[in-house]
C-alpha cells in the first residue's frame, strides 16, 4: 500500500508540472495573462503559435504515456495511473489546483494503453480541427469517438473508464462549448 501511494503521488506530481506554462515562458509569454488565461495547450497555441503548441502538447502527452509505462512496470492498474496523471494536469498542486483541461495527457494515456485506438482518436482530432479550427471541439469529438471505438475493441470496464474521461473532459470544456454556441470561441489560425 505504501509503495502504491508513493507511485501514485509521483505520477500526480509529474502530471502537475505546468509544461504549457513553462513553454510559454520560453516563448516570452505568460499564458495565464493572455488569451483565455488557461495554462493548457490550446491557450499556449493561440498565444505562442504552432511550435509552442506542439512542444507543449508533447510534454503534456508524456504525462499520460509515462503514467501507463510506470504502472505496467510496477504492476499497478494503468487506468488508475492514467486517471491520476490527468487529475494532476487538471488540478496541479504547483498552480493552486488550476491547470489545463486534460486532453493531451488523456491522449498520452490512450496512446500508451492502446496505440491503434490513439491513432484513430488523433486522426479524428486532426480532421475536426482542420474543418472547425476549434481545438476544444476537436478534443471533445476525438475522445467521444475513441469511446465509441472502445465499445468494439476493448473490454467493457475500459470503455466505462474512457466514458468517464470523456465526461470529465467535456465538463472541463463547458465554457468553451458556451463560447462556440455564442460564436465567441477563438479559432486557431496556423492550421
Amino acid at each position: 500500500m505504501l509503495k502504491l501511494s508513493i507511485l501514485l503521488l509521483c505520477i500526480y506530481l509529474f502530471g502537475s508540472i505546468p509544461f504549457s506554462l513553462l513553454v510559454g515562458f520560453m516563448f516570452g509569454k505568460d499564458i495565464r495573462t493572455e488569451g483565455s488565461g488557461n495554462v493548457g495547450g490550446s491557450n499556449l497555441g493561440r498565444t505562442c503559435g504552432k511550435k509552442a503548441f506542439v512542444l507543449g502538447f508533447l510534454l503534456d502527452f508524456s504525462k499520460g504515456a509515462i503514467a501507463v509505462l510506470v504502472a505496467n512496470y510496477f504492476g499497478i492498474n494503468p487506468l488508475l495511473a492514467g486517471a491520476i496523471a490527468i487529475l494532476g494536469h487538471t488540478f496541479p498542486i504547483f498552480l493552486k489546483f488550476k491547470g489545463g483541461k486534460g486532453v493531451a495527457t488523456a491522449f498520452g494515456f490512450v496512446c500508451a494503453y492502446s496505440f491503434w485506438g490513439a491513432m484513430f482518436a488523433i486522426t479524428i482530432f486532426l480532421i475536426v480541427l482542420k474543418i472547425s479550427k476549434y481545438v476544444s471541439l476537436s478534443s471533445i469529438v476525438a475522445i467521444g469517438s475513441y469511446f465509441l471505438y472502445t465499445l468494439f475493441f476493448q473490454p467493457a470496464f475500459y470503455s466505462l473508464a474512457i466514458f468517464g474521461i470523456f465526461m470529465f473532459v467535456t465538463f472541463m470544456h463547458r465554457t468553451n462549448i458556451q463560447r462556440i454556441k455564442a460564436g465567441n470561441e477563438t479559432k486557431i489560425t496556423w492550421m
